[in-house]
């Protein structure tokens, strides 16, 4: 298991900003604009700071840029007017018509914001100068008039590289990661409703508002970034993008850091499927698939394992599952894939580890006996685990009446046993099975069974109503179908055919006769007559078959008393259907 640390960045105490504002006979320091300049310290004229004839120069810090102008842009603020360039009284901006104003500003888009206060600035203004009168007034130090020019405080929002805490060092791609944002507002002044935002490579993610934020403190905005492919992250954080809030500096209102991503693997197992059932002593194939969060992966090891054990190592192998009694059950098959550089991935299923039931197979000499006859049952026998000699193994019959009759069989050589049957008079008739089971020492039970017939021999007998027919003449065929035992075959289906020709079915009587009446064919010829009987009993089908004469006689009976002269002659005739026939005519003379 990957250990998962909470890191931080190291920490950075930031500059406070603070305007603060002097009177000096000096140049100003690299760090400060001179605002105005003065002929002395106290009730005094005023004069832009381009005008070197005057000494005392009032300097700010924080500052970024002032100059006298006729008019303030839109990104400057004013903080008093001029009457002239130079040698000149004051006044409130914009007060009356002074045309020159003393324009300022703290960054680009933060303009200066002046109020004149009697006595005292507030707590959050800066004093730059003090005036007598609201218009056509000297100028003094900030102590010497009542009336003081009061510059606004900022805030001023900050972010670092202590701003930015993660709540994980080791970031697999995927990961859900809280991200805290630490703001400093390092201005004079209460910056209210600063809105972060989140960026991922420039795309956006998540945003947070904090309600306010006191000045020289901070307040926490938090993201939450869920991380995707790519293991590459720029997480870019910025406060105020829409510079809503006016700062002693804008340019300090983002931070960028960069977040390496680890990718997972993962893998499927494809073979055996979940809940699929294995067999003891058998070869199963372990199949899978793997693959990465992000980009295809190669060289990795595959392990497989059956429960705690090592199954064996690579992407497909297979596995000879063992005899051992303790692999059977409910058991589960665990593949792990790793790589170097990748979090390692696995995935687990369920298989049913069974016992090797016997194989067995079963014969029998004959598919039909007649009562009072045998035949012999005969098993062959298999076992995967166990010798056959230690199994269980029995030769059942089960009788058409759904009688069982079970025998321990008898070892004829090598895995095969029998039994003879012998199948008295008595007996029903019908359709019985021989079964051969097999019960191993682990309770492994198999069975396969042979049907056979066991019946009495029926005799069909067949009257017909004439020794020979005429053409389509009227036959009349009656049969009864009998037992060897005498009993008749009743309710027995019967179908009588004339040379393969259907003429009737149906079932036998109580008495197990039955009548087919059909015309003669238009035909002279000799036809078989097959009759097809089964006895419901034993559900066995007998035959019978029988001649059926067509021919043609004329005149009267041939009598032995009298003189008989008689000859054949070849002829030609044509059938009453149509076809011509070759015959022999008998003529007979009777004297």
């Amino acid at each position: 298991m990957q250990v998962r640390l909470v890191f931080f960045f190291l920490i950075f105490i930031p500059i406070v900003a603070s305007l603060q504002c002097r009177l000096t006979n000096e140049s100003c320091s690299v760090n400060e604009v001179c605002i105005i300049r003065m002929y002395e310290r106290n009730n005094s004229h005023a004069a832009s700071c381009d005008f070197t004839s005057y000494n005392y120069r009032i300097c700010c810090d924080t500052i970024r840029f002032s100059s006298v102008k006729t008019n303030c842009s839109i990104d400057e603020g004013g903080i008093l007017s001029l009457a002239k360039l130079n040698n000149s009284h004051v006044e409130k901006y914009k007060y009356t018509n002074y045309p020159f104003h003393i324009c300022a500003k703290f960054d680009a888009g933060s303009p200066v914001t002046t109020n004149i206060r009697d006595n005292n600035c507030f707590e959050n203004e800066t004093v730059v100068v003090s005036i007598n009168s609201y218009t056509n007034s000297h100028i003094a130090e900030a102590n010497y008039y009542s009336k003081k020019v009061c510059i606004s405080h900022y805030p001023d929002l900050l972010l670092n590289q202590s701003s930015i805490e993660l709540n994980d060092s080791y970031i697999v791609v995927g990961d859900v990661v809280n991200i805290t944002i630490k703001v400093f507002n390092i201005g004079e002044a209460r910056a209210k409703n600063v809105k972060v935002k989140c960026y991922d490579n420039s795309s956006f993610f998540d945003s947070y508002n904090i309600t306010s934020i006191e000045p020289k403190s901070f307040g926490y905005a938090f993201c939450l970034w869920r991380s995707n492919c790519g293991t590459n992250h720029n997480l870019t954080f910025v406060v105020d993008e829409q510079n809503e809030i006016f700062e002693y500096n804008e340019t300090n209102n983002n931070f960028t850091i960069n977040v390496s991503l680890i990718e997972k693997l993962f893998i499927n197992i494809d073979n055996p499927l979940n809940n699929s059932n294995i067999y003891r002593n058998k070869t199963v194939n372990l199949q899978s698939t793997v693959f990465a969060s992000c980009n295809p992966v190669s060289n990795y090891n595959v392990y497989w394992y059956n429960d705690s054990y090592l199954i064996g190592i690579g992407e497909d192998i297979n596995w000879r599952v063992p005899l051992d009694d303790n692999v059977l059950g409910r058991r589960n098959i665990t593949a792990f894939v790793n790589k170097t550089g990748y979090v390692e991935g696995g995935s687990t299923i369920f298989v049913n580890i069974l016992n090797n039931i016997p194989l067995v197979g079963t014969y029998i000499t004959k598919n039909e006996i007649e009562v009072g006859e045998g035949l012999s049952i005969y098993c062959n026998v298999y076992d995967e685990e166990d010798a056959v000699d230690i199994l269980k193994i029995n030769v059942s019959v089960l009788y058409s009446n759904g009688t069982w009759e079970n025998v321990t069989a008898t070892k004829l050589s090598g895995n095969i046993f029998y039994r003879d049957l012998l199948v008295p008079y008595t007996s029903p008739l019908g359709i019985y099975k021989a079964f051969c089971t097999a019960l191993d020492t682990d309770n492994g039970y198999n069975e396969t069974f042979k049907p056979f017939i066991v019946y009495i021999n029926v005799s069909i007998i067949i009257s017909l109503n004439k020794k020979s027919f005429w053409w389509n003449e009227t036959i009349i065929s009656n049969i009864k179908a009998i037992r060897r035992n005498g009993t008749p075959v009743v309710n027995g289906y019967i179908n009588v055919s004339l040379d393969k020709e259907k003429k009737c079915e149906g079932f036998t009587n109580n008495e197990g006769k039955f009548v087919c009446t059909f015309n003669a064919p238009l035909k002279i010829g000799i036809f078989n007559l097959d009759v097809v009987v089964q006895d419901p009993l034993s559900t066995r089908y007998f035959f019978n078959t029988t001649i059926v004469e067509i021919k043609i006689t004329i005149g009267e009976d041939v009598e032995r008393a009298k003189i008989v002269t008689c000859y054949e002659e070849p002829r030609l005739i044509i059938n009453p259907d149509g076809t011509i026939q070759r015959v022999r005519v008998k003529v007979c003379v009777l004297r």
